[in-house]
């Protein structure tokens, strides 16, 4: 199955809102952020963002389309999170499930007092939410920090 990487573009905001909702993620996109997307014939099949957050990296965010899970299209996916960030830290709350998923990027598990106070916060809301899912924290080292703005190059293909 042939699944493309890129950038979205503004021409692409609908569509990701669209799937977004879909699956019920509220958390919204800024124009500062980096999207990128997985699509198969023209369908977009997965998101994720980065997004810069209080002087940090933070990748939010991740969602495939079901039909298309356990096909490799995550790993992707965050394989090109990998590139866009270099050599920059990044935290995330992935479900703890996918503990392994992320560690193929190099994140690991913290502690939550070992996190900035909003991702401790927004771990504790994740958790009040009494979905049956449990969340944690997850930080990749890196040796530079954010800047204000993510700004991807919306112009470039992965």
């Amino acid at each position: 199955m042939l699944i493309e990487i890129r950038h979205a573009t503004a021409e692409d905001i609908s569509r990701v809102v669209n799937f977004y909702a879909e699956r019920r993620y509220g958390g919204g996109i800024r124009p500062e952020d980096a999207v990128l997307l997985a699509e198969h014939d023209g369908e977009l099949v997965g998101i994720v963002r980065l997004t810069a957050e209080e002087g940090v990296f933070v990748l939010r965010a991740m969602q495939v389309h079901p039909r298309f899970q356990r096909q490799g299209i995550g790993k992707r996916l965050l394989a090109t999170v990998a590139q866009e960030l270099d050599d920059r830290g990044c935290y995330c709350i992935p479900y703890a499930h996918l503990v392994g998923l992320y560690g193929g990027i190099e994140f690991h598990v913290i502690e939550p007092a070992k996190a900035p106070t909003f991702l401790r916060l927004r771990l504790e809301r994740y958790q009040d939410r009494g979905d049956g899912n449990e969340y944690l924290i997850m930080r990749r080292e890196g040796v530079q920090e954010a800047p204000s703005e993510v700004r991807a190059d919306t112009s470039r293909i992965s």
